[in-house]
C-alpha cells in the first residue's frame, strides 16, 4: 500500500467504507455487455460502449447516459434501456474480486464496521423480482458482513458529493477521522475526502485508463484487497 506525502498518520480504524463496482465486485463485463446491447440497438458507434464506460470515472450512469442522449439527439431513453438490459442479466455474471471476501471477513471479525456507498440503486423490483446492489452483494456472498449499504435512492446528492458517505458513517456510528473510504474512481476519493474520511484508491479492479486520475488525491493506494486488512491491523 503506497501513501501520498504530506498527510498525517492514522492511529485507529473503526470503519471501512467501500464503493461497489470495480472495487468489491467485478461487474465491468456485465455492464459492458448491457451497454453494448443498448448502443447497438440505438445505432451508437462513437463512442464505443467500452470507451464510454471507461470514461465515467465514478459519474452516475443516469446523468452520463442522459448527457450522451442529448448530445447525440437520439430519441431512445438510453438509461432506461440500459437499466433493463443490465438488471435483466442472468445470475452468475457478477462476483467478488479475488481476495475481497477474506479481507472483508478479517475486518468483520475484528469488529471494524463495514459499509458500501454506491451509485447503484440499493434495491428495487423489476419485472416481478428484486434486484439492486444488495442483491448483487448477496449473490457474491458478502452482504452479511455490512452494517450499511447506501444506494442511489438513499441520497439526494451523489458522489463526488459526500452525502452518501456521511449517511454511511451515521449508520455505522463512526466518526469520519477513524474511517477510510475505499474506491476506484476520482468521485469515490473526492466524496470520502469531503466527508472528512481517510481515502484509499483501490487499483485491483480499475480500467487502466483512469488510474492516474483517481490516485491524485488519495491518502493511500492499495493494489490488492489483502493489503487493506494488513494495514488496518497496524492502525487499530
Amino acid at each position: 500500500m503506497g501513501r501520498n506525502p504530506g498527510t498525517h498518520v492514522l492511529s485507529k480504524v473503526s470503519a471501512v467504507l467501500f464503493d461497489l463496482d470495480d472495487t468489491l465486485l467485478n461487474t465491468f463485463g456485465a455492464r459492458l455487455k448491457a451497454l453494448q446491447q443498448v448502443f447497438r440497438n440505438s445505432g451508437i458507434y462513437s463512442p464505443t460502449a467500452e470507451e464510454f464506460l471507461r470514461s465515467l470515472n465514478g459519474r452516475e450512469m443516469t446523468s452520463a447516459l442522459g448527457l450522451l442522449q442529448r448530445n447525440l439527439q437520439t430519441g431512445s431513453n438510453l438509461f432506461e434501456h440500459y437499466r433493463r438490459a443490465y438488471w435483466g442479466k442472468a445470475p452468475g455474471q457478477v462476483s467478488a474480486y479475488a481476495g475481497v471476501k477474506s479481507m472483508l471477513h478479517e475486518l468483520h471479525v475484528r469488529n471494524i464496521k463495514l459499509g458500501v456507498v454506491t451509485q447503484k440503486r440499493r434495491s428495487f423490483e423489476m419485472e416481478g423480482r428484486q434486484v439492486g446492489a444488495q442483491e448483487e452483494m448477496a449473490e457474491a456472498r458478502i452482504a452479511d458482513m455490512f452494517s450499511a449499504v447506501i444506494g442511489f435512492e438513499d441520497a439526494s446528492n451523489h458522489k463526488p458529493h459526500p452525502e452518501g458517505v456521511n449517511l454511511a458513517l451515521h449508520r455505522v456510528g463512526v466518526a469520519p477521522e477513524t474511517a477510510i473510504m475505499v474506491g476506484d474512481s476520482a468521485a469515490d476519493i473526492a466524496a470520502g475526502r469531503a466527508a472528512g474520511c481517510w481515502t484509499c484508491y483501490a487499483t485491483w479492479g480499475v480500467p487502466a485508463s483512469v488510474q492516474a486520475q483517481a490516485s491524485l488525491d488519495a491518502d493511500f493506494i492499495a493494489d490488492t484487497p489483502q493489503v487493506i486488512g494488513l494495514w488496518t491491523k497496524t492502525s487499530s
